[in-house]
């Protein structure tokens, strides 16, 4: 008796599983799409794609045929992993098999769509820069970053805590983050004249003296030109994480060094910020007497866009040469975990600006830094960049 229990058990423990495997391949294939739907069903679908590889390889081994709705419904599940590549080979399948008379026709047509769209931002590269409608673009990814003060910038700026507590915020998709502040040149364009402080600067130099409901004008002119929603000011959120560019310093060149009020040697080769700002053209602001400059001047003020180095993702300007606005109302961080945070929803301190500026301190020119001033305030250290939309 024991010996024949152990012969069952050992048909237990070894045999019986691998009864299933001598059914029919086509049995097999069943079993495996059966299992496929539940687990479709329960939103599973890294499992949903295994059991449907499953079928795959029982296919090209025993040349067996598989239903056409089999490959619409792969392409669903592996659009949902992310793998756009997959589900347009299958999905481009399926519509080959079918055409027109497909009980997913429609459906077949709207997924290719969605996975090219997808597969496309999913090919771009951090920094990637391209032009649209005349002005140029860097592809800023989606991602993860710790926004507000390090302790490193509250050692060196202890000013009323609107900067913490940290909070991690998630940006959950992609944009296009202007490489530049919008320029003088740009702005006359849409609007036909220009407000500048620094006229004498030229067409290159970023607009200024813009209030927040300007530059809403501005954009506005840009999307009836487009015929679209196409540009907008990038959140809060977003312009320090593309500021960032994945750094966790008070620069994107590291933290401040501060030798004087208007000296931190960290800035030079980034920024145009009061130590530096000095300027050869007529329409200067007078500066000789700024505090403990990192260069000697007479005149300060704006400077052609572009000419500091730019960040880990191509952009320039970031810190210095203007403040910009952005499109929240300021208000207290949460502290915790957000995902494309606004801000505020009604009117508290101002509309934010960021970056500091040609005629600020040193310590102003942090990536976290944030200052604020009503919509309609204009001011010849204020301008903005754009964000287009996808």
């Amino acid at each position: 008796m024991r010996s024949a229990a152990m012969r069952i058990s050992g048909l237990t423990v070894m045999g019986i599983a691998a009864l299933s495997a001598q059914l029919p391949p086509d049995i097999q294939a069943d079993r495996y799409l059966v299992r496929a739907e539940r687990q479709i069903e329960q939103q599973d679908y890294s499992a949903a794609k295994e059991s449907m590889d499953r079928i795959l390889r029982l296919q090209q081994e025993h040349g067996l045929e598989v239903p056409e709705e089999f490959f619409f419904r792969y392409a669903e599940v592996v659009e949902r992993l992310g793998l756009y590549d997959e589900a347009i080979v299958s999905v481009t399948k399926y519509l080959t098999l079918v055409g027109r008379s497909g009980n997913h026709y429609r459906e077949a047509l709207e997924l290719l769509d969605k996975a090219e769209a997808a597969a496309e931002v999913a090919r771009r590269r951090p920094g990637e820069s391209s032009v649209f409608d005349g002005i140029e673009f860097v592809w800023v990814p989606s991602g993860e970053f710790l926004m507000g003060w390090t302790r490193r910038e509250t050692e060196l700026f202890v000013a009323d805590g609107h900067e913490q507590p940290v909070t991690r915020v998630t940006i959950s998709q992609g944009f296009w983050m202007g490489k530049y502040e919008v320029k003088q040149g740009q702005w006359k364009a849409v609007m036909g004249s220009n407000p500048s402080r620094f006229k004498d600067c030229g067409p290159e130099c970023p607009v200024e003296n813009v209030s927040w409901n300007d530059a809403q004008k501005f954009i506005r002119g840009r999307n009836a030109a487009v015929g679209e929603e196409r540009y907008r000011l990038p959140t809060e959120a977003e312009w320090e994480y593309a500021a960032r560019a994945m750094s966790r310093t008070g620069t994107p060149a590291g933290d401040l060094d501060i030798v004087g009020i208007h000296n931190a040697p960290v800035l030079d080769g980034i920024a145009w910020y009061g130590g530096n700002s000095g300027v050869s053209y007529e329409g200067g602001e007078g500066c000789l007497h700024w505090p403990e400059k990192q260069y000697a001047s007479s005149r300060c003020g704006t400077h052609p866009v572009g000419q500091k180095a730019p960040n880990a993702w191509g952009l320039h300007d970031m810190l210095g040469n203007v403040w910009e606005w952005v499109d929240d109302w300021h208000g207290d961080y949460p502290g915790g975990s957000l995902t494309d945070p606004r801000g505020p929803v009604r009117a508290t301190r101002g509309r934010v600006v960021r970056g500091g500026g040609w005629s600020f301190a040193a310590v102003h020119c942090q990536v976290s830094v944030r200052s604020s001033n009503w919509p309609n305030d204009r001011a010849k250290y204020i301008g903005f960049r754009l964000l287009k939309t996808e």
